[in-house]
């Protein structure tokens, strides 16, 4: 986007020299791709005038010209045999550059007295391409009559100025600063100055009366939602003719041709506050639609499929429904912020015109363009969230241009559909946090100036804080965090002192949960187990498959597919289509698990937030027939995950535990389990895992062997409970005594029961230690018993044990246990 220094200070108060507003530019607003000196183009160029005029006696498309450009004549060969005398041209003499060629790869070109086929000519008349004002090349560039014979072409056509290229690729969210008056703003506010729209801008004249023969336009809007305001008005005595100097050389600067009055006042406004208009010849469009009673109907709707119109580039377009239009009665003219019409266009003939001001969503905009192939300057400032409340004051300074370089009447009311405004956001800032958050300490006073000058409004304020009416062209204002980007651009992040972070240092607090994380994962590995990470989103089928209830998990808004719809409620429920996807390949014995983290709706922490524990569960499954329950497989692994608190850990089978002090997820996982061989894991009578075979059906499901067990067990639980007190036993001086027990009880008689009595009655002997179960065992010829073997491990720390006395414990161990349960050591 082109930006010119006249323009800016024509608009801004701002206190830097021109050689100073690059680098203002780059350092608050946005990158400058080049900054060039027009002066400098045009340095030596004069205006002239044709006094003599002759046929050149050795070449029949050359004319020779006298030229008198003030204070002499000089003579100037030239191939535009169209000159007259009388005509008034731009003279580049010997040693000037041409204008055009500063612009070009190559060096500029330098100006000098040649001979052309045998007659002299000293200089140059330039043409509207060699001046750089337009895309002619075939004919000398003409000037007004009223041009003064031997000034400066620069200064008649202010050009002695600088044009600044802002890359406004960064801008994305600033559609304010797609039009002169948002640079002018922002270059203010940053040398200081209080920056203030015009009042065309702030207090917009909207009630206008009509000044000639009322012409009959109506305008109806079927596209609200994508046309939030659209406003038009018609006028009349239209003369189209050329623009002003001042407005075609503010054009040329901007890099856009002048073509009429009409046009050139569009996209002035347009350039000058981003919001472009658009004019319609009011009477082509009535013969085009044999419009009745000479009546006009601008409606702004939806295109058709297969509908289409030759736009402006003279190119035919083909529409779809997506696509907003500007249509009459019958067809498109126009498609809406991209192209206007070429049936429509105003040109030397017209004499009525409507003049459009809208807003358009943004997004509607940029995909119709991409699809159209249509890249048009409308288009891009639709694309980045223009302000409606801008297409008023851009009418009525069109309106007022009209009036004066086209003798324009007004000819309707100004037609103003606007059915949503927007009141204006209100935003409250805490002056210290604002500080916190840039480093900086400015006072009250500095920031509401800072807020002020961006014509921000401050509504209230105390010592802390300030709220702050954000002003509707700032779409992109929406937090208080905002705010603080502003003042911190504005103030200058060069101006923000450097300062090393104060913090305060504190001792680094171990992990828990991440050394347990990693000391289970290399365990587990270490006991041949495999890891893996699923998806946390699962299919609503997998439930059922699972025994487990739907109703419990969360659903995604917006899953990846209807199969990842749901979070899973236990890692189980993800690791089981892996286990049957590694059987299916041939692995037969083999066991994965996963360390991750579970939801369960209605399983809430204090904050009444979802609960996110972790947890590590596994399914280990082989083709190997066993004797006994692969529950003991499971919870072996589950008792070297709980290492030093294993001890501590009490194992109750599910089917007796009528489910006390059972938290809501394990409640949803145990049915995953069966109850008569799988078992709670209670740590301080809390529910920390669960251990033992799943269930027939879920193991049909999967196509799983018999021989299949699993464990859940919650990390974080195990790591929130700290061991009791050590209590230090001196190492006996004395060899120790192992024995192994078979005891044999009633299938009836808890394994656990057994286990707690057994280690209560050594605990109060003293002189034992550790108890380790070997093996249980059912014989078939006596099926209402089983067998269950300890090993005792222990020793006194004042003697070596006779034979005699360990057979008096032993004796002992097995009179209490019969007495308590009628066990039997054999």
């Amino acid at each position: 986007m082109r930006v010119t220094t006249e323009l800016l200070k024509q608009f801004g108060d701002i206190s830097a020299k021109d050689s100073e507003y690059e680098k203002l530019i780059k350092e608050h607003i946005a990158n400058v791709e080049y900054v060039h000196d027009l002066s400098k183009d045009y340095e030596g160029i004069v205006i002239g005038e044709i006094v003599e005029k002759e046929e050149h006696p050795n070449a029949d498309k050359l004319g020779v010209y006298k030229v008198f450009i003030g204070n002499k004549r000089t003579q100037v060969v030239a191939g535009d045999k169209t000159l007259c005398i009388g005509d008034k041209v731009a003279y580049l003499p010997p040693g000037s550059y041409v204008p055009y060629t500063y612009y070009s790869d190559e060096k500029p070109v330098i100006i000098e007295a040649v001979e052309l086929r045998g007659v002299k000519s000293n200089g140059m008349l330039g043409s509207e391409k060699e001046l750089n004002l337009g895309p002619n090349h075939n004919n000398v560039f003409r000037l007004p009559q009223e041009a003064p014979v031997g000034e400066p072409f620069s200064e008649y056509y202010n050009l002695n100025d600088t044009v600044i290229e802002i890359e406004n690729k960064g801008l994305t969210n600033r559609g304010d600063l797609f039009g002169i008056l948002g640079i002018a703003r922002e270059l203010t506010a940053i040398t200081g100055n209080k920056f203030l729209s015009p009042t065309w801008i702030l207090k917009p004249q909207k009630k206008l009366h009509a000044e000639s023969n009322c012409l009959n336009l109506e305008i109806i809007n079927d596209a609200e939602a994508l046309c939030p305001r659209y406003i038009g008005i018609a006028i009349d005595n239209i003369s189209i003719k050329p623009s002003p100097i001042w407005l075609q050389s503010e054009l040329v600067k901007l890099d856009i041709k002048p073509i009429n009055n009409v046009i050139d006042i569009t996209n002035y406004i347009s350039a000058i506050l981003g919001q472009p208009l658009h004019a319609f010849d009011y009477d082509k469009i009535i013969s085009n639609d044999n419009a009745p009673d000479n009546k006009v109907i601008i409606n702004i709707r939806m295109g058709k499929e297969g509908e289409t119109i030759l736009g402006l580039d003279n190119k035919l377009h083909e529409l779809n429904d997506r696509t907003i239009v500007i249509a009459d009665n019958s067809h498109p003219i126009a498609i809406a912020g991209i192209i206007g019409g070429k049936d429509s266009s105003v040109d030397e003939s017209t004499k009525r015109i409507i003049i459009e001001s809208a807003n358009f969503d943004k997004n509607s905009i940029r995909k119709s363009s991409m699809n159209l192939g249509i890249h048009t300057d409308s288009a891009t400032k639709f694309k980045h969230s223009l302000d409606p409340e801008m297409c008023l004051p851009a009418l009525i300074k069109a309106i007022q241009l009209a009036k004066e370089l086209a003798s324009g009447s007004i000819a309707s009311n100004i037609i103003d559909i606007y059915p949503d405004p927007q009141p204006l956001q209100k935003i409250t800032i805490d002056i210290d946090k604002l500080n916190r958050h840039l480093g900086t300490s400015l006072s009250k006073d500095v920031i509401s100036t800072i807020l002020t000058n961006l014509e921000y409004t401050v509504t209230s304020s105390d010592k802390t804080f300030l709220t702050v009416k954000i002003p509707s062209w700032r779409k992109d204002i929406q937090l208080a965090e905002d705010i603080h980007e502003d003042i911190a651009r504005i103030y200058g992040f060069d101006n923000i002192e450097i300062e090393l972070p104060k913090k305060e240092i504190r001792p680094i607090r171990d992990n828990k949960i991440f050394e347990l994380k990693k000391k289970t994962r290399k365990l587990l590995s270490t006991l041949g187990l495999n890891e893996i990470l699923t998806y946390s989103f699962i299919s609503p089928e997998s439930f059922n498959k699972s025994n487990l209830d739907s109703n419990l998990a969360f659903k995604l808004k917006n899953p990846l597919s209807p199969e990842l719809s749901l979070m899973r409620t236990n890692l189980l429920q993800t690791i089981l289509p892996k286990v049957k996807e590694n059987r299916d390949r041939g692995f037969k014995n083999f066991g994965l698990f996963e360390i991750n983290i579970p939801h369960v709706k209605g399983y809430f922490d204090t904050e009444g937030l979802p609960k996110e524990e972790w947890h590590v569960s596994s399914i280990i499954t082989n083709t190997q027939e066993s004797k006994h329950s692969h529950f003991y497989i499971a919870k072996k692994y589950a008792k070297a995950i709980f290492s030093e608190k294993d001890q501590l850990i009490k194992f109750s089978l599910i089917a007796e535990s009528f489910e006390q002090n059972i938290d809501d997820y394990s409640k949803a996982t145990m049915n995953m389990f069966d109850p008569n061989v799988s078992a709670f894991c209670y740590l301080d009578k809390e529910v920390i895992g669960i251990v033992g075979e799943l269930k027939e059906n879920i193991l049909l499901e999967y196509k799983l062997p018999q021989n299949t067990c699993a464990f859940d067990i919650n990390l974080s639980k195990l790591v929130s409970t700290s061991l009791p007190d050590s209590k230090m036993k001196p190492v006996s001086i004395y060899p120790n005594f192992s024995i192994d027990l078979c005891l044999e009880s009633n299938l009836d008689i808890k394994y656990s029961e057994i286990e707690d009595f057994l280690k209560k009655i050594l605990n109060s002997a003293g002189s034992w230690g550790n108890t380790q179960c070997l093996d249980i065992y059912r014989d078939e010829k006596i099926p209402e018993k089983k067998r269950i073997t300890f090993r005792i491990e222990g020793g006194e720390n004042s003697k070596t044990l006779t034979d005699k006395e360990i057979k008096e414990k032993v004796s002992m161990i097995s009179k209490k246990l019969n007495s308590k349960f009628g066990i039997k050591v054999i």
